[in-house]
């Protein structure tokens, strides 16, 4: 499945792990801010949630690093969503269908 599916789906959760500062100068609307260098803080939130969770930073680089973390203790329906640009076109509607 693609990132622009995941998204669409009623019970995803779009997460931002770039720092506060980051977060403050814009973010996607509906995203929970669990910043990287603090994550260890979130997992138990995360594993509690259900539904696919995708996550996003500046590149694509951290949420990758996120996605290998809990992907590698067992966390599973974890996507990386890549860059904030990138997820913010993933945002618009896929009306293909």
């Amino acid at each position: 499945m693609d990132i622009q599916s995941i998204v669409n789906q009623k019970d995803v959760h779009i997460i931002d792990v770039r720092e506060l500062s980051e977060f403050n100068d814009g973010h996607i609307e509906v995203a929970l801010h669990m910043p990287l260098s603090s994550f260890r803080d979130f997992i138990d939130q995360i594993r509690e949630m259900k539904g696919p969770k995708v996550f996003y930073c500046r590149s694509g680089n951290r949420s990758g690093q996120a996605v290998k973390f809990l992907s590698e203790i067992g966390i599973t329906g974890v996507y990386n969503g890549g860059s904030l640009m990138l997820m913010s076109s993933f945002m618009i509607p896929d009306y293909s269908n």
